[in-house]
């Protein structure tokens, strides 16, 4: 009879765990429905989201508190809250970058540490990187021109634009970039055409301030 009970009890078991993965693969699935399996590419997602409008680099200046360059010193690990429904509800990564040089803000300094909220962030569970509308993390010990600007309410601060107001300083690549090069959809090309135009931007910005990068 004990063994009877072990046997019933065991595949009991296995039933629930099938079950269980199974019921998450489904949840998951769902969650790429509503056009958001457009947006995956490998396994990078693009998170649509409303930025801060910046057809131009003045637009950028204009919105920055302060401009400086620097290098990413720390990245400490992803941040994804879900929600009540089982959502991703918050997702974002905290950085601390050195300044190196202000250009403009009298907030920093040179030689000082600050903690930037960069807008993609890696969730385990689902082994999926988010790209909050599009931003890619900035790499560590590399050099980036940033337009900031600080929070209001938290000890971080902003880049303008999302992607627009950071500049890598050095080549890198993107596997990002690169996933959605590969795929043959309309909303690929149309990201490619916005990265070319924040690309434009961002080569503008190197050279307005070439004088700052010696």
């Amino acid at each position: 009879m004990k063994k009877s009970a072990s046997m019933i009890i065991g595949v009991l078991c296995i039933f629930l765990v099938v079950w269980f993965i199974f019921d998450h693969k489904k949840e998951q699935s769902a969650q790429l429905n509503n056009g958001m399996e457009e947006r995956l590419f490998d396994r990078h997602l693009i998170v649509e989201a409303k930025t801060d409008v910046t057809p131009d680099l003045a637009s950028v200046e204009e919105k920055a508190d302060m401009i400086v360059i620097g290098k990413k010193i720390v990245q400490e690990d992803s941040t994804v809250i879900y929600n009540e429904e089982g959502r991703i509800d918050i997702a974002y990564t905290l950085s601390d970058f050195l300044i190196e040089k202000v250009i403009s803000g009298d907030e920093v300094h040179d030689g000082m540490e600050i903690t930037i909220l960069e807008n993609e962030a890696y969730n385990k569970r689902e082994d999926i990187t988010y790209h909050i509308a599009g931003y890619e993390l900035m790499l560590e010990d590399n050099e980036y021109l940033l337009f900031l600007r600080k929070s209001m309410t938290d000890p971080y601060y902003i880049i303008i634009g999302n992607s627009y107001g950071k500049v890598p300083l050095q080549n890198e690549t993107s596997a990002l970039r690169e996933a959605v090069q590969k795929a043959n959809t309309s909303y690929a090309t149309e990201k490619l055409s916005e990265w070319a135009q924040e690309d434009m931007l961002k080569e503008q910005a190197l050279e307005k301030y070439a004088s700052y990068l010696d």
